[in-house]
């Protein structure tokens, strides 16, 4: 029953931001590439199987595996060297493993290194003052250019990054499922709403 309920909880939400499938309406060339050659790739890239073998083989997986895809191509988009991971014990090394397959040079940062790339599961942080202390840390520490991956967010932070997001932060890419920040500093401030199924 819960399957049916969350089906169809998906697809009234994709009907009704159906407006920003593929990047309709984005006037911006880096949020339309975004979405577009990201978000929406549809493509088959060589490390596919092998994220999905693991996904299969960790019964505890949090995401779905099309997500873990996503999480695949962000990194890749992103150029990773220095990630930071804050999220269950089950889930980091599923991420991590998304994460090297795009870029294998990424390491785990240093607490005083930038960060090119950050992945927080605000599912995992039962306190809403954790999930805050994850997405200042990430802010501050952020690269010109980096991603902030936040998983599962609660409705509450979707809503305060409509209205305020964080100070270093450019753009925001809401997925309902995902929130993505990009530290791109020569963009403008914009917050996209993005119709992903």
């Amino acid at each position: 029953m819960t399957s049916i309920l969350d089906t169809l909880r998906r697809t009234v939400r994709y009907l009704c931001h159906l407006h920003h499938r593929c990047g309709y309406g984005i006037q911006s060339p880096y949020a339309y590439s975004m979405v577009r050659d990201v978000v929406y790739e549809r493509g088959t890239y060589y490390a596919y199987a092998a994220l999905d073998a693991l996904v299969a083989a960790t019964p505890q997986a949090a995401l779905r595996p099309r997500d873990y895809r996503l999480l695949f191509r962000l990194a890749n988009a992103a150029g990773v060297r220095h990630m930071a991971v804050w999220a269950a014990e089950a889930e980091e090394p599923l991420v991590t493993a998304c994460v090297r397959a795009a870029c294998h040079a990424a390491q785990k940062a240093a607490a005083d290194e930038a960060l090119q790339w950050a992945y927080i599961d605000a599912a995992a942080d039962t306190d809403a003052e954790a999930l805050r202390r994850h997405l200042a840390e990430a802010d501050r520490r952020a690269d010109d250019g980096a991603l902030v991956v936040v998983a599962r967010p609660p409705q509450w932070l979707r809503r305060e990054m409509g209205r305020r997001m964080p100070p270093r932060c450019r753009v925001a890419f809401d997925l309902h499922d995902m929130l993505i920040l990009s530290y791109e500093q020569r963009l403008q401030r914009q917050h996209f709403r993005v119709c992903y199924f």
